[in-house]
């Protein structure tokens, strides 16, 4: 009996340990934007603009560009892109795709997003890729081929849930763990009299994971506070043997 409640608690605590990983991965994996920094990745951008429903400060309209550096491209070689300017959603027939073909919406802007920044400075040119966004930044869609001027799919739409897609996940996988055990603990507990060494087992199980806690926090703590602490202690040394020195010499 004893061994049966031992795996058992080993596996409940196993199970405990997978429901915290989950939950580290979940954190750990999100990718967060603040409103401070710039951003050029299609994605951080694209994930700005639901957070803020504004383009980050790297970003200059056309006129502003032109304004500012005499041509538009000139921008580039200075950090910023180009974008926030209006994005007709008119269809043209010279294009093999159309963003009418994914969105409902009839006003959107559009912003570039530069992969080879050094070879759109070289050539002088701003390149095909963009983000394309609803006015009211519901919608963003991505495009690498200038809005399926050259082929189709000419736009790809990037959710929010898409753009933090492992950390979502992470946090589904956490939630149905989370649920189970709920159920889990709950069904041992009413039948706790029934049988005591699943009860048993569990409790074992919370005390283990709750000492390997405990362990996770304390254990960084101490290989930190040591080194610091035999610093401290060497230059405390350090510092009554200045003073010893100092004391001779003035008698």
């Amino acid at each position: 009996m004893k061994t049966a409640g031992f795996s058992k608690s080993w596996i409940v605590f196993f199970c405990f340990l997978l429901t915290l990983l989950s939950f580290v991965l979940a954190i750990t994996t999100r990718v967060h934007v603040s409103e401070k920094k710039e951003y050029f990745s299609a994605q951080q951008v694209a994930l700005y603009l639901y957070t803020y429903e504004h383009l980050p400060s790297n970003f200059l309209t056309k006129e502003s560009a032109k304004a500012q550096f005499g041509q538009e491209y000139l921008c580039i070689e200075e950090g910023y892109n180009i974008g926030g300017n209006v994005f007709s959603a008119a269809k043209r027939e010279d294009y093999k795709d159309w963003i009418g073909n994914y969105s409902d919406k009839k006003s959107f802007f559009e912003c570039d997003i530069y992969p080879d920044r050094e070879k759109c400075i070289a050539q002088g040119i701003r390149g095909r890729v963009r983000l394309v966004y609803s006015s009211d930044y519901s919608e963003v869609y991505f495009t690498d081929n200038h809005y399926g001027q050259y082929e189709t799919p000419g736009f790809v739409f990037f959710s929010r849930f898409s753009l933090n897609a492992v950390s979502n996940s992470f946090w589904i996988v956490f939630g149905i763990i989370c649920f189970a055990q709920a159920v889990f603990v709950l069904a041992v507990y009413l039948y706790r009299r029934r049988r005591p060494a699943l009860w048993q087992g569990l409790c074992e199980a919370v005390e283990h994971f709750v000492w390997f806690c405990f362990d996770l926090i304390i254990i960084p703590v101490c290989l930190v506070a040591y080194p610091v602490q035999i610093l401290y202690l060497k230059y405390k040394k350090r510092k009554q043997a200045k003073t010893e020195e100092k004391e001779d010499k003035e008698e």
